[in-house]
């Protein structure tokens, strides 16, 4: 709470500061250890997801400006992974006792590809 009461009185540029480091204090010997960098990654992160909600120009300017086309996407991602799943089975059945044709799975592997690659640009721009 000490540290929390000094830090809240200084500028904002010097608190990026405070927390940028606090991100890349880790040691090689730490970084070898995968289990503790993830978890100090992971509450570092968790930190600057907290410091962006209560940032209301970060948060007004994802609602103005963001928020529509990144719902136009999710509706069209939606559309088209309902797609894949209701026609690819059809259109890639076997014969009888074969299955589902190799082709139905490289369509969902190119789907979920470009659906992780689509979220890492959004949450890289937000």
């Amino acid at each position: 709470m000490k540290k929390f009461k000094e830090l809240s009185h200084q500028p904002v540029e010097f608190l990026e500061d405070e927390l940028e480091r606090d991100h890349v204090s880790l040691t090689c010997r730490q970084k070898a250890c995968l289990p503790f960098w993830c978890w100090k990654s992971f509450i570092h992160d968790k930190h600057e997801a907290f410091r962006f909600k209560y940032d209301t120009k970060a948060l007004l300017m994802v609602e103005e400006e963001l928020m529509d086309g990144v719902t136009r996407l999710l509706y069209l991602n939606s559309l088209i992974y309902y797609t894949i799943m209701f026609l690819c089975p059809v259109l890639f059945l076997g014969d009888c006792g074969e299955g589902i044709g190799s082709g139905a799975h490289y369509v969902y592997g190119a789907f979920s590809l470009l659906t992780v690659i689509g979220e890492i640009a959004i949450v890289h721009r937000i």
